[in-house]
């Protein structure tokens, strides 16, 4: 079959080898065509060698959404930037958990699984581009957002308990310090009761990983001590 057949003085597209060609013009649209798109302007875009348009050429098919589409490209290329700043921070988080793991043991029950999703949502989105579904992908973009920021807002949480813990276990050994040198002006610094008080209490803040609840209670004990003996 030719490029085109001219039915009473008509162009008409006629190849099967053109039809993704045409279909992919009037989903996508022809950049430089202006507000609409022709007859003459489809022909072109498909690659027909052939064009007797019968004075037709100039017939509106349909609108041209190439605007639209560029400006629906260009949303989904701010969501995978904002899904890189994203995977930037993921990385940082679960570096800073890992070596405040080292330091606390309870830092274990600190998560950070938040990107899987996110970027699952955004593979979904450029899925749903690559076959021209632009209205999907403008009706979901905003969502995918949302769901980039609360896991940016989750990340941040988490990096922020985890410097309370490294904070709690240093407040713990200066909260030891103070009470030593009290024990020490009052001259009950080695008492045995005291002493073997501030052992284990110094032994659970400096053995790493700390275990934060058996290192408050053993301070806990030692202050309480230190004052109960200093009358």
């Amino acid at each position: 079959m030719g490029d085109s057949l001219d039915v009473e003085g008509v162009f008409v597209l006629c190849a099967p080898d053109h039809t993704p060609a045409l279909l992919a013009a009037l989903r996508d649209g022809i950049a430089g065509e202006g507000a609409v798109l022709t007859l003459s302007a489809l022909a072109m875009a498909t690659g027909a060698s052939r064009v007797h348009d019968g004075g037709l050429g100039a017939e509106v098919i349909s609108l041209n959404p190439v605007d639209r589409v560029q400006a629906v490209l260009a949303r989904l290329a701010d969501t995978e930037h904002l899904l890189g700043l994203l995977a930037a921070e993921h990385t940082k988080t679960l570096g800073g958990l890992a070596e405040v793991r080292t330091k606390i043991s309870s830092a274990d029950r600190l998560g950070a699984d938040v990107f899987d999703a996110p970027a699952a949502a955004v593979r979904d989105l450029r899925d749903a581009a690559a076959v021209g579904h632009w209205s999907v992908v403008a009706e979901r973009v905003d969502a995918v957002d949302a769901m980039i920021n609360a896991a940016s807002e989750s990340l941040a949480v988490t990096r922020a308990r985890a410097t309370g813990l490294l904070e709690r276990r240093d407040e713990l050994r200066g909260r030891l310090g103070v009470y030593l040198a009290m024990a020490v002006r009052v001259g009950l610094a080695e008492d045995p009761e005291l002493a073997a008080a501030h052992r284990d209490a110094h032994r659970l803040l400096w053995t790493a990983p700390c275990d934060l609840a058996e290192a408050t209670v053993a301070v806990t004990t030692y202050q309480n001590a230190v004052i109960r003996r200093r009358g």
